[in-house]
């Protein structure tokens, strides 16, 4: 790769060498899903078109504004569009997160579970007027991470949905994608109390620490009323989110298109947490 590339990376990560590895496994598992090209005009180079969508991703520029050292914006556009379409940044981080747990270098034994507001300027099938975002349109952001901060699951819902109704659809995407362990704590704010709630958590033979909130003439629920100590923690990770500042003010209107954009932040997310070796050692051969 160039090196005015990975200098333009930089913002993204500081380590040179862990961005170009990371940028080098996706194009393996693109060039996997899309096979050799058979005919036709050569094809650009993937690596620099994924390196330009990462780049587009965490700047506040619009796709024309990309700069012409990753190539023509039309064609990274169409990779763009088709590897969202392949799931490729899907599959990078499941397959990592996978990978990571198999290894013990990442623990489920802790879940921590918040919902956070984005506007989006174009509209789309979940943007909703919020008056909690100075009623604009709005999705909602339901992140889950483990103790560590680092990202599990990823869901995105229209911007007027209760929080509530999502802790029980993240939990089951933990479970089919990774696993959850017999015994482990889930944390999320009073937003996410409820009796299906906790009794989803107990189902999967875990516990909640979720602070009451009044039930009216519900029984009694045996659980911390003062603020987690470790709430903060998946504060940071929608922090780390919205320092994407293409994923913080939305311009895509297909929800599908975004969701994996954040699934390949979630992936550069993961990748700062853990070191070269760890990185490189990963099976990386998913398709």
């Amino acid at each position: 790769m160039k090196q005015n590339v990975l200098r333009m990376l930089k913002c993204i990560d500081k380590n040179q060498k862990r961005i170009k590895m990371m940028v080098q496994i996706i194009t393996q598992v693109a060039n996997q899903a899309i096979g050799k090209q058979k005919c036709g005009r050569k094809r650009m180079k993937l690596t620099y078109a994924i390196a330009g969508m990462i780049y587009y991703m965490h700047s506040s520029i619009s796709w024309e504004e990309l700069p012409s050292d990753f190539g023509n914006y039309k064609t990274i556009y169409g990779w763009y569009r088709r590897l969202t379409k392949l799931t490729i940044f899907k599959d990078s981080f499941e397959k990592a997160v996978k990978e990571l747990i198999k290894s013990k270098k990442l623990s489920l034994k802790c879940i921590l579970i918040d919902g956070s507001l984005a506007t989006i300027m174009s509209g789309g099938r979940l943007a909703r007027r919020n008056p909690r975002n100075h009623n604009k349109n709005t999705i909602n952001r339901m992140i889950a991470v483990n103790g560590k901060g680092i990202p599990l699951a990823l869901q995105i819902e229209p911007g007027t949905a209760h929080d509530s109704q999502f802790l029980k659809p993240l939990l089951s995407k933990i479970n089919d994608m990774y696993g959850l362990p017999k015994k482990f704590s889930v944390h999320a704010d009073k937003g996410f109390d409820s009796i299906e709630n906790r009794m989803a958590i107990s189902n999967y033979q875990g516990q909640a620490s979720i602070p009451v909130r009044n039930h009216g003439n519900a029984p009694d629920v045996h659980c911390p009323r003062l603020k987690d100590k470790i709430r903060w923690k998946v504060e940071r990770s929608i922090a780390w989110f919205n320092g994407f500042r293409r994923l913080h003010v939305v311009f895509a209107r297909c929800m599908d298109s975004l969701l994996q954009l954040y699934y390949l932040a979630a992936l550069m997310i993961v990748s700062r947490k853990f070191n070269l070796k760890t990185l490189k050692y990963l099976n990386w051969n998913i398709l």
